[in-house]
């Protein structure tokens, strides 16, 4: 043997100790199919001896649904130089192995070849497949719980989007994926708040987190209040990359507590009331019940005259009736404050003007005003006789006060504002000095005006009459200018 073949010997030997230290499959494939060179792996897997392997073509070591596969990969490498596939290989005891192939196309000893390698990938499956199983049973657990789960990027574009979210709000996750979620699904009041909270998530520990109270819309336009709890993801830096919402509807719970608390500033509203009602009225009663006592003090204990005793009945009399007008003003608002009713219906303002009008022939007939109306809004659902004493206790008040020798005119308009119904009722009259009065208009038994006779229940009914239709009022005055009440209900 000269030198030249020991060197071909020694080149072959160490290309099959390179060959068979490889960790996997490795083979040379005949484009004819037969396999010309293959490594010690390729026995040990397959089962096969050499002289086996080198009779036999590949689709012998596939299953049989699988060959059509294994031929279009095999022609794809003799067409493009390389081609590759995850499959099963079949042993010669029938075992199944996952392996990952790949080959390209050479010239080998003068003839077109396929070399190639095959890896083992059971492990590698496996662990795909409990991820695969991890992330099914937490999707499950995501997509079957009463709370939304969200996840966006740092830009705040949705990432994932759960059942329950598309439950909630109506949206499908495709409609979402990719999009900002100040962008369609929170309160455009509450998105600055929202987006700042979130992106300042990184600065507290988790301890020091509070859930993220906000208003959110869903896809009908209903809007529902919403508590998000957070969490999140960061990069090697420090930077947000993920963050996840785990949001609950709370619209029930925030209407119970505005409900609660409506009650508890009823309830305070009412006791200032009551204490302020309690001190009035036993002022009112104190006065003619005092002098009812003296005065028949006086008749029991002292001897006078008829003439006399005529002046004392006549102040008894006149503090009876002045007691019986105090008991009679009771008694209409303890009447008005209950009798409010569930009977309602549509009321034109027109109409109520002019049955107040025709109701008092005499007094609108014996003063000189004028009624100026534009009711863009014509009519409003509601208790009528309480809408009636409204429009009625307005317009006498500005006829009863205004201005000497100057006939009243008096402005009424209705408007839509804010989803809101505005009544307004203005007049040229003698006005209020707000900076003394304040409130006190709208007291019981509180006068302002002694030119003419009143009782100073006029504003107050209105104002109660007012507050149990749901509704509020306001005035501006100036003296000798008018008075301008706004009335504004819910519409």
């Amino acid at each position: 043997m000269n030198n030249g073949d020991k060197d071909i010997l020694r080149a072959e030997e160490i290309s099959d100790v390179v060959i068979n230290s490889l960790p996997g499959v490795f083979y040379v494939q005949a484009k004819t199919g037969n396999y010309l060179r293959w490594n010690k792996n390729f026995e040990k897997v397959s089962g096969y001896t050499a002289d086996e392997i080198r009779r036999s073509s590949p689709l012998q070591f596939f299953d049989a649904k699988d060959h059509v596969r294994i031929i279009n990969v095999i022609t794809r490498v003799f067409e493009i130089g390389e081609g590759e596939i995850e499959i099963e290989t079949v042993t010669k005891s029938g075992l199944r192995i996952p392996y990952y192939f790949n080959g390209k196309a050479v010239n080998y000893e003068g003839q077109e070849c396929l070399i190639g390698m095959g890896i083992y990938i059971s492990e590698r499956i496996n662990a795909e497949k409990k991820i695969k199983e991890n992330q099914e049973r937490l999707n499950y657990h995501i997509n079957n719980n009463p709370l939304a789960v969200i996840e966006y990027d740092r830009d705040l574009r949705v990432t994932f989007w759960s059942k329950r979210a598309k439950d909630l709000f109506g949206w499908t996750e495709e409609e979402v994926i990719g999009k900002k979620v100040t962008e369609f699904l929170v309160h455009v009041d509450d998105a600055v708040i929202v987006t700042e909270s979130l992106l300042l998530l990184p600065q507290y520990n988790i301890s020091e987190r509070v859930p993220l109270a906000n208003r959110n819309y869903t896809r009908d336009g209903k809007e529902l209040h919403c508590r998000w709890h957070n969490s999140f993801l960061t990069d090697e830096e420090g930077n947000i990359e993920t963050i996840m919402s785990i949001i609950r509807d709370i619209t029930d719970l925030r209407k119970a507590e505005l409900q609660r608390e409506e009650m508890a500033n009823d309830l305070i509203k009412r006791n200032n009331e009551l204490e302020q009602f309690t001190y009035i009225v036993s002022h009112n009663l104190g006065s003619p019940v005092a002098s009812l006592i003296g005065l028949a003090d006086v008749l029991a204990e002292y001897d006078m005259d008829e003439a006399e005793r005529k002046e004392i009945i006549k102040g008894i009399s006149s503090s009876a009736t002045r007691l019986d007008g105090v008991i009679r003003d009771l008694n209409d608002i303890l009447h008005l404050k209950s009798g409010l009713s569930e009977n309602r219906e549509m009321v034109s303002f027109s109409t109520l003007i002019t049955e107040i009008e025709q109701s008092m022939p005499e007094y609108f007939s014996s003063h000189k005003f004028v009624i100026e109306t534009d009711f863009p809004v014509q009519e409003h659902y509601t208790q009528k006789n309480y809408l009636s004493s409204i429009f009625s206790n307005l317009i006498t008040n500005s006829i009863k006060y205004r201005q000497p020798d100057v006939p009243a005119i008096i402005k009424i308009k209705s408007e839509l504002r804010d989803q809101k119904l505005i009544l307004t009722f203005k007049d040229n009259g003698l006005g209020f000095d707000l900076t003394k009065t304040g409130n006190d208009v709208f007291g019981l038994y509180k006068r302002f005006h002694f030119h003419v006779e009143g009782k100073g229940l006029g504003l107050f009914i209105v104002k109660t009459q007012v507050e149990m239709l749901g509704g509020r009022i306001s005035l501006s005055s100036e003296v000798n200018k008018g008075s301008e009440f706004t009335i504004e209900f819910t519409a």
